[in-house]
């Protein structure tokens, strides 16, 4: 009842940031096809989530590569102590959104979208019926959402990403940082923890 009158009163169907598994959560299902229209859903090269979640959180490489690979895998809020995020592993996150058959889904992976945004922008507005939009419009989006125009405006300042003594939260607009950043040998976990998937994702 309380989700069918927020959505009543919704001047149009809500946007939802979600970092969420496709699946259940003490017996309770995490997705409702009855509220939810279409996902957008985005991939990234799992060591370079390592490198980026373990500097946002103040954690060790080997500490964020372990949780990655653990089925019950979480994220707390601030200061609450409560779940804020239902993960799972790296792998079954991904497999279980790309087998989803009950929701309408658009897998995009992120270093795709850094290369090509402007295409993939527009293939995210075609999945979501948005009313043709010019490519024009869609190139100065772009380009007022570059990394270095966030940085000189200091927009990340505001993020609601930011939190606890993080100092900023767009650390780069490169993709494989992880590669100057990241040791051998939690790659080389990462990639034994995650290889089948990552090699039919082209991450290998």
């Amino acid at each position: 009842l309380a989700l069918e009158r927020e959505v009543s009163l919704a001047p149009a169907p809500p946007l939802v940031r979600s970092h969420h598994v496709y699946g259940e959560a003490d017996a309770f299902p995490l997705w409702n096809s009855q509220w939810t229209d279409e996902v957008v859903n985005p991939i990234r090269d799992p060591r370079e989530i390592c490198y980026l979640y373990a500097n946002q959180n103040a954690r060790s490489y080997e500490d964020i590569a372990k949780l990655m690979a653990e089925s019950s895998a979480r994220m707390d809020g601030d200061h609450t102590g409560r779940t804020q995020y239902f993960l799972s592993t790296w792998s079954d996150h991904v497999e279980q959104w790309l087998g989803t058959e009950d929701l309408s889904v658009l897998s995009i992976r992120y270093e795709d979208l850094r290369r090509h945004p402007v295409d993939i922008f527009r293939d995210i507005f075609d999945f979501l019926n948005v009313p043709d939009i010019e490519k024009s419009r869609i190139q100065e989006s772009v380009k007022k959402t570059r990394f270095d125009t966030l940085q000189a405006t200091g927009a990340e300042s505001t993020s609601s990403e930011v939190h606890g003594g993080q100092e900023r939260f767009f650390r780069s607009s490169e993709t494989d940082e992880w590669k100057d950043e990241l040791p051998t040998d939690v790659a080389r976990k990462i990639e034994q923890d995650h290889g089948r998937v990552m090699e039919a994702l082209g991450y290998l």
